[in-house]
């Protein structure tokens, strides 16, 4: 979409064809258990492929808890140049 490749998981987990990914300037990651990742399996794909700039989305989890957008941010780090980008989704 306008030059720029965007990846978006849905309902998905951890999974070896996310973990593959290249060159995706921005991605949208679900993090909510148990429908898609905790926050530790999430930052890790992020790292695991890198995009430019991420967005943790659909955050809310089974008992009405919110992901620790916090602890994902500081797991995917700041070494490997990912933005983290924190909005608000509910």
């Amino acid at each position: 979409m306008g030059g720029k490749r965007i990846y978006m998981t849905g309902d998905s987990g951890d999974i070896p064809e996310t973990r593959a990914l290249q060159n995706i300037d921005v991605a949208f990651l679900c993090v909510n258990v148990p429908f898609t990742m905790t926050v530790a399996q999430a930052a890790s794909v992020t790292r695991a492929f890198a995009p430019k700039i991420v967005y943790p989305y659909h955050f809310r989890n089974q008992d009405g808890s919110l992901a620790n957008l916090t602890q994902f941010k500081t797991l995917v780090g700041t070494d490997l140049g990912i933005e983290v980008r924190v909005r608000k989704w509910y």
